[in-house]
């Protein structure tokens, strides 16, 4: 590849920016947002597989459809990035997760680890993400007795929307998250 090494570390940053907004809008629910990140004719493999989606669409749907409700809360953290450069436009990615995942309705907690894989393409909107998907190294699901918590309170509690809705914000704050 004829990068040089700082243009290397800058495209580099580009598309550890993409991952963390992906997995900023992902627990964000910002759905409408997400799937800008990903080119027209992306693809995903969640879970070992279990969750294979073909085009913003479809990806669409298949988050909102399982992720949107509020009684779902969810916490991902990716860290490690190993990004290597088949060309210019052209990057693979690869990221050691963690996720704790809230399903109040079925009263279950999964928490997990796992190494995400990515494929990114460089557009002229700048990198997107073309591919991405997840295999577990370990999953641990437990079924909650929410009898016993004191509070469970969340981002989309209507006293929360209110109090954040209230409270002052910084300029790049409304930029990133628009009043809600």
């Amino acid at each position: 590849m004829s990068l040089d090494p700082v243009q290397v570390l800058l495209e580099k940053d580009a598309i550890q920016n993409i991952k963390y907004e992906y997995f900023r809008r992902l627990d964000s629910k910002q759905f409408d947002d997400l799937i800008k990140l990903f080119t027209e004719d992306a693809t995903t493999a969640y879970d070992n597989g279990r969750h294979s989606c073909h085009g913003r669409e479809e990806i669409f749907n298949f988050l909102d459809e399982s992720m949107s409700k509020h009684e779902f809360l969810s916490q991902h953290q990716a860290h490690h990035p190993e990004i290597a450069f088949v060309d210019e436009t052209h990057a693979s990615g690869m990221w050691h997760f963690e996720d704790t995942c809230y399903i109040l309705d079925d009263k279950v907690k999964i928490t997990g680890a796992g190494i995400y894989w990515d494929e990114y393409v460089k557009t002229d909107k700048g990198w997107l993400i073309s591919h991405t998907g997840y295999e577990r190294l370990w999953v641990c699901t437990e079924k909650l007795n929410l009898d016993n918590y004191l509070e469970i309170r969340s981002f989309w509690d209507a006293k929360e929307l209110d109090r954040s809705n209230q409270r002052n914000k910084t300029a790049g704050e409304l930029q990133l998250y628009p009043q809600r």
